[in-house]
């Protein structure tokens, strides 16, 4: 079987020895596109490094998957990876799913491949249980991207931090969506926040706050504002003409 043509497949194994056979195999193959793991407590050796540095010579993944069953990022597989990624840089897209263990500076590591990979287009945290404290270095190590086009935050805390990336120019080049979605610690005051953001932001067109509660009648005189404001004609030249999808409100802003 030629391994530089398998594009997609399964693998499971406790063995060492077999994740150093599949690292072989990732760095030489072409057409992977997407790694797919699964954090458990595998010993795979601190010492042989074959898989990881598989990982550092494939030039064709570009998609990571991470799923968390509450085992920690640090000291463990979830930090190798996120570290041969940190040095790979091919990513496009990073997807952390799952209750997340950050105990140890778990949430440095993932700020610092966030960082690296400066290519990236899609950014998911979904379900990690993240703090504000813990969300505030990765929303600082994304604010340099121009490439971001969808950002996802899914029941994690809310930080004031991502306000301020809608206002940052470089940053928002390319962003049409931010999900904040399904218990978020965010609230009506929250929500005013993100959307009095959007005064300087002409990028987003989709903001997604599904299943958050907050004042919607409030809410709805803010983004009525925001995106038609009649009160002059300079006022209506400066709203916001781009964003078109505000879910969860049914909302017909103007």
């Amino acid at each position: 079987m030629n391994m530089n043509s398998i594009c997609m497949g399964q693998f499971n194994s406790t063995e060492s020895g077999d994740f150093c056979i599949l690292g072989e195999a990732i760095g030489k193959n072409t057409c992977l596109t997407t790694l797919q793991v699964a954090l458990r407590p595998i010993e795979l050796g601190t010492t042989n490094q074959q898989f990881y540095n598989g990982l550092k010579r494939n030039s064709s993944i570009n998609q990571l998957l991470v799923y968390c069953r509450n085992e920690s990022i640090a000291g463990g597989i979830g930090q190798e990876i996120l570290q041969a990624y940190k040095e790979n840089k091919n990513l496009r897209q990073i997807h952390i799913r799952g209750r997340t263990n950050l105990q140890n500076g778990g949430e440095q590591i993932i700020a610092d491949t966030l960082r690296s990979c400066a290519n990236l287009k899609r950014i998911l945290l979904i379900g990690c249980d993240i703090t504000d404290e813990q969300l505030l270095p990765m929303v600082e190590a994304i604010r340099g991207h121009c490439v971001v086009s969808y950002l996802e935050f899914t029941q994690n805390a809310f930080c004031e931090a991502l306000s301020t990336l809608l206002t940052d120019p470089n940053f928002n080049r390319n962003l049409y969506h931010l999900g904040l979605c399904s218990n978020n610690n965010i609230n009506t005051e929250g929500v005013v926040l993100l959307l009095n953001s959007l005064q300087r932001n002409a990028r987003l067109r989709e903001l997604d706050f599904l299943d958050i509660s907050y004042d919607q009648g409030y809410v709805q005189g803010v983004l009525r504002k925001l995106l038609c404001d009649t009160s002059s004609i300079n006022a209506i030249h400066s709203s916001n003409h781009t964003l078109d999808l505000f879910s969860n409100s049914g909302m017909d802003p103007c």
